[in-house]
């Protein structure tokens, strides 16, 4: 299970906010990758082949939304600012590739996300989200049984509140006082790497 809070600048083409992948084409490569794309927000999936896109809703432009996606079994679930937007068959099963927040699979120039980033969390092997509709947080998330990584991005560091992984930011990633959800500050992530 995945969620968080984005507040997006950009309508985005393949503008990634998180995902795993490895080097190649998204198409063999990918496992998964949440994206802002044509003004939606859409999961992307593949494996040996196969691959889906599905949209999850269309976050509105200089505003907080929330998202929720999890993976019960055979089904893919995903939900926009509360509501069950997405309810598939068509998954694929998440590798051990390495974890991308802020761009699509490779360096291209339009693949990285434009806009803010808080309170992300990411838990393996539990599916917290597969109800008609998800509450959105009025605070900060805590942590659950199986929290793999927990962002909390506040006064003057970004740090993974499970511990169980080093955050190391790249290009222009910086935390920014600007826009916040529940803390003193947000990741933002310019689009430019």
């Amino acid at each position: 299970s995945i969620s968080g809070w984005i507040y997006p600048q950009a309508n985005g083409s393949y503008s990634g906010i998180l995902g795993t992948s490895s080097s190649g084409t998204y198409q063999y490569n990918m496992n998964y990758t949440l994206a802002m794309h044509n003004a939606n927000l859409d999961i992307f999936q593949s494996t040996s082949g196969s691959f889906y896109q599905n949209t999850i809703g269309a976050p509105k432009l200089y505003s907080w939304n929330h998202f929720a996606i999890s993976k019960d079994g055979s089904k893919l679930y995903g939900y926009l600012n509360g509501v069950k937007n997405l309810e598939t068959t068509n998954i694929t099963n998440v590798g051990a590739n390495a974890l991308n927040i802020g761009r699509f699979y490779s360096d291209y120039p339009g693949y990285y996300y434009t806009g803010y980033l808080s309170d992300l969390r990411l838990v393996d092997g539990a599916a917290l989200y597969t109800g008609s509709s998800v509450t959105e947080p009025t605070s900060l998330s805590t942590a659950v049984s199986y929290t793999d990584l927990f962002l909390h991005v506040e006064k003057s560091s970004i740090f993974d509140r499970s511990a169980n992984h080093d955050v190391e930011v790249f290009g222009n990633a910086q935390l920014s006082t600007a826009q916040k959800k529940f803390v003193t500050a947000s990741l933002l992530l310019d689009g430019t790497g």
